[in-house]
């Protein structure tokens, strides 16, 4: 008989928590639990779980989370091309929990097409600082025809931080169009 490694007991655990916690919704333990990652993985809080660089999804998002070998459940946005990818056995249900104490900050990638003119990245940088929001990291590239293209990591934590964020970038001088990588 072929031996299980640690991940692969991991996994085991993690599979019968959530068919465990399926069977018993109204546990009194359950409802007591607070939830410090903001998530609800069936109907358990507290699932060890990474939220994926890639998508970066940020409270309010409509998500879904893979099990994965030896490291919990990876939260990842819909459309979210690791997502796609999954196997379909190893994707489970997951939500934001309303009741969660805290939801960390988490970067955000966007892209900025701006005027190549003296001052707009102050004003982007004031864009979002004054919106109370943090820049982690920030890259900039001159392009042709006078335009120049950004790429900003602002630490947010729900979906309505970021809207608030572009809708501020976009209201400034210099500021062309503004996405979410």
């Amino acid at each position: 008989s072929r031996s299980i490694n640690k991940k692969e007991k991991d996994d085991q655990f993690i599979i019968q928590s959530l068919e465990n916690s399926s069977q018993s919704s109204n546990n009194p333990q359950f409802t007591a639990l607070s939830n410090l990652n903001g998530i609800i993985v069936g109907q358990e809080r507290n699932i060890m779980l990474k939220f994926c660089k890639n998508c970066s999804p940020l409270e309010g998002e409509n998500i879904q989370g893979v099990i994965s070998k030896g490291k919990g459940v990876k939260i990842h946005r819909l459309g979210c091309k690791y997502l796609l990818e999954a196997d379909e056995k190893r994707i489970v249900d997951v939500r934001w929990d309303d009741e969660a104490i805290n939801t960390s900050l988490r970067p955000v990638q966007l892209q900025v097409l701006c005027e190549d003119t003296p001052g707009v990245l102050a004003n982007m940088s004031r864009a979002i600082t004054t919106s109370g929001f943090n820049i982690g990291n920030v890259h900039l590239r001159k392009l042709s025809n006078g335009r120049g293209l950004a790429r900003l990591e602002v630490m947010l934590k729900s979906l309505e931080d970021l809207e608030n964020v572009i809708k501020r970038l976009r209201q400034e001088d210099g500021i062309l169009e503004v996405t979410r990588r």
